[in-house]
């Protein structure tokens, strides 16, 4: 009786240090699939560290070279002097942010309207001239003199001087209106500060702009020992576009 009792406490600890085979299988999946799986990563570890190892030893570029199947030179000329960035700082913050990458760097479409119109700078008033001391403007009418010297020199002729002075650029020089249709123009004297094609803005010594028109008008410049007349109706064009016409030798301008 003794001995039986002993067998059956021994198998009831035994029953109890076993835990059952379907809670197991149930929690943890079958024991196979878990043995094999436990197993194969154990093999890529093992890979991983026998290939680190390698790399060590070996060299990186002949490493490549051979996983690629290409030449080791044609490897070599690739890398040599240059500085190889693995990882992108740009993408490992856009990571992290979860957003995409955006280039710094863009271009803005050329758009050929970029620029203030004419209509818009006259509603601005980059046109218009209010008041200019003379004292200003006879400085601007020194530095037009120096500029007529290089051009015109010493004229000989007074056709040929004729033919330069069309072509002159007149912002800065000093005329005198001596005909006009208009009668409050004549007698008018001042230094050019704006020319259009349709007119001048002169300061007269009272330091007031005006602006008579060219069509209705003749103006009179004096240089050095000359003094020409010039219809206005002869020069109906802007400074930069008399510069590039040229003219026939005349008598009159």
């Amino acid at each position: 009786m003794a001995k039986r009792k002993r067998n059956l406490v021994l198998e009831s600890r035994k029953s109890d240090s076993k835990p059952d085979n379907s809670l197991y299988t149930s929690i943890y999946g079958d024991s196979k699939e878990t043995n094999y799986l436990s197993s194969k990563n154990k093999n890529k570890s093992d890979k991983n560290k026998t290939i680190s190892g390698n790399l060590r030893d070996k060299d990186y570029v002949s490493y490549l070279a051979e996983n690629s199947g290409e030449s080791l030179s044609l490897w070599k000329q690739r890398i040599e002097n240059k500085v190889l960035h693995l990882k992108k700082q740009s993408e490992k913050t856009s990571l992290v942010l979860g957003v995409s990458a955006v280039d710094h760097y863009v271009r803005l479409p050329f758009s050929k309207f970029s620029c203030i119109s004419n209509t818009k700078g006259k509603k601005l008033g980059f046109f218009t001239i209010k008041s200019v001391p003379y004292k200003y403007a006879l400085e601007f009418n020194t530095l037009w003199l120096e500029y007529a010297k290089k051009l015109l020199g010493s004229p000989k002729t007074h056709l040929n001087a004729s033919k330069l002075v069309a072509m002159l650029d007149l912002h800065g020089s000093l005329l005198e209106v001596v005909k006009s249709n208009c009668t409050s123009y004549v007698g008018v004297t001042g230094i050019v500060l704006k020319e259009t094609q349709n007119g001048f803005s002169i300061v007269d010594k009272e330091d007031k702009v005006r602006f008579i028109l060219k069509n209705s008008s003749v103006f009179k410049l004096n240089y050095e020992e000359w003094s020409f007349f010039i219809h206005g109706k002869h020069i109906m064009a802007s400074a930069s576009q008399r510069t590039k016409n040229k003219l026939k030798d005349k008598s009159t301008l």
